[in-house]
Order: structure tokens, then C-alpha cells, then sequence
């Protein structure tokens, strides 16, 4: 996660340079082509190729999801050709039920390997979702670029993760990349932010327990605790079946806690939490990128 907006033609460049380094080449010793270089020539054979993304677009995450895609959209329209090949885009949407959904990302990407012409993609959005569609997409194998995904288990080796990343890469080469700073150093940013800046210590904690609003959430506690600051209490919950936050927040307000920090988006419930906090405690409520936007603003109330 999570947001992340920077320039899309820039990802798109680095994706057309990723694409080419894909299909180039085959494994040391051999001399067959691998179906990546197989799919890329057929598709400069006709003269197209497709660049895809694969976003949520629809329900609580659109307003993530459709400007990242629009971005993409914009990028590629302003680049039509490249030396006589066509380059079109190919949105995909990843939510069901207005959710981001690993399963769906998945069979987009099932999708996209089904054509040829399908070189690369802008995406995924959330971290869940790449780590369900890496693996897939690395034996196609197609380029993929997230201009959003955080979680520092799908490109870095630490004890603690499962899958470690080269799980997530059974052929042994990298097909993915991302240009948003992990999780490593985004939780621990805002920890510093809280007790350097603000001088509070007392943090109530709660995350989505999804891959990237834990995995946040887990990074922002080390670096409190390491730091002098006092975990109060946390709570990791089922953010699709939990609705009423109030025993958390009663219980932060009754340990003391002089901030909160949202392990989670907007799109996770995040900021249903700030506006059930009115009443009850007073504090600042801080979080990750997940959390910056006007979805965020309309759910605090």
C-alpha cells in the first residue's frame, strides 16, 4: 500500500525497459526460448503490444485505484508507438464485492498470460494481492510494476516472512518491482513522528491483519518500543465482519494511550474507527499512506 503518486510514465518506462530485459534471453546452457521472449516476439510480429494493469477500481478502493489507472491510461496515449509497434492498454480490475481481492488479481493475471501480446502490467495496488500474483505471473513471465505495494516481504529477506521472496519466484529471476518504500521504513517513520515531534510515548495500535496493514503496524511497534514508547494495547482485527471499534478505543482510553496508529486504509475500515473515537478519546490518530484520502475525511465524520 499504499499510495504512492508519482509519475505513471515514468513506471511505464521502467516497465517497457523491465519487459524487454524479461523477454530476452533464456536460462544458461540451453538454447529453447523461453514462453516470455516466445510471447513478446509474437507480439512485435503483429506489430502490438499490450500493456495491462491490474487495480482495484470499483467499491471502497476506486478512489486508489482509478486515478493510478487513469495515470497508466494517460501514459500510454501519449506514447501510441514505439519504433512501429502499437502499444495499447489493457485495464483489469482486482476488487469483488467493491474489495480488493488476492483470488481475482490472480486470474487477471492467469488473463493476461493467455495473450500473447501482453507484455506487462502497472499493478497491483495492495500487497495481498501481489503476493498472490507474482508467483504467477514470474513463470509467464511477465513484468510487473506496482507503483504502490509496501510490504517489505515480497522484495526483501527477513526471518519473520512467509513466504520469503524467493517463494515467490520459482523460476529464480525477478519479474517484479515497486516504487514505493517498504513497510521497514514507513511504520517506523510515523513511530519517530510520535514521540520526537509530537512527545507523546502511550500508543493504542490496531491493523486490518491484512498483508500490508499488519505488516505496517508490526514495523510501527518495533520502532516505538525500541525507542522508549509503550505499546498501551492493540488489536488486529477482521476488518470485513468488525464493525463496532468502541471496545478498542475504550480500552486504549483506559490504558492510558495518548495517540492511536490505524494499521490499515480507508478502504479496511481505518477511519471508521476515528469517527467512533468521538466521545470517548481524544487523541491524535495517525496511520500509513493507506489512510490519505477523502474516503478517509467522509468515514471520520
Amino acid at each position: 500500500m499504499q499510495k504512492r503518486w508519482l509519475s505513471m510514465t515514468a513506471v511505464l518506462t521502467a516497465i517497457a525497459l523491465v519487459a524487454a530485459a524479461c523477454g530476452g534471453g533464456g536460462t544458461s546452457g540451453t538454447t529453447s526460448t523461453p514462453s516470455g521472449a516466445a510471447a513478446t516476439t509474437a507480439a512485435t510480429a503483429v506489430g502490438e503490444v499490450i500493456i495491462a494493469s491490474d487495480l482495484p477500481t470499483s467499491g471502497a478502493d476506486a478512489s486508489s485505484g482509478l486515478p493510478t489507472q487513469n495515470g497508466a491510461a494517460f501514459a500510454i496515449a501519449q506514447t501510441k508507438s514505439y519504433k512501429g509497434i502499437t502499444i495499447t492498454f489493457k485495464p483489469f480490475d482486482d476488487t469483488v464485492n467493491g474489495v480488493h481481492d488476492p483470488q481475482k488479481g490472480a486470474q487477471n493475471v492467469q488473463q493476461m498470460l493467455s495473450d500473447p501480446k501482453v507484455i506487462a502490467m502497472v499493478g497491483p495496488f495492495n500487497s495481498n494481492v501481489a503476493r498472490a500474483e507474482i508467483p504467477i505471473a514470474n513463470q509467464g513471465p511477465l513484468a510487473m510494476m506496482s507503483p504502490a505495494n509496501t510490504n517489505e516481504c515480497l522484495t526483501q529477506t527477513f526471518p519473520y516472512c512467509d513466504p520469503q521472496p524467493a517463494a515467490l519466484r520459482p523460476t529464480g529471476k525477478n519479474n517484479y518491482f515497486r516504487i514505493a518504500a517498504p513497510d521497514t521504513v514507513q511504520g517506523p517513520a510515523m513511530a519517530d513522528y510520535i514521540i520526537k515531534t509530537l512527545k507523546l510515548t502511550k500508543v493504542a495500535v490496531f491493523s486490518d491483519n491484512e498483508t500490508f496493514g499488519k505488516g505496517v503496524a508490526d514495523n510501527f511497534v518495533k520502532r516505538l518500543t525500541a525507542t522508549g514508547g509503550v505499546l498501551t494495547n492493540r488489536s488486529d482485527f477482521d476488518w470485513k465482519t468488525t464493525n463496532d471499534f468502541k471496545p478498542f478505543i475504550n480500552a486504549a482510553k483506559a490504558a492510558g494511550a495518548q495517540a492511536i496508529y490505524a494499521g490499515a486504509t480507508s478502504a479496511t475500515k481505518a477511519c471508521i474507527v476515528r469517527s467512533q473515537m468521538q466521545g470517548i478519546l481524544d487523541v491524535p490518530f495517525t496511520g500509513p499512506d493507506g489512510i490519505g484520502d477523502d474516503q478517509c475525511l467522509k468515514d471520520s465524520g
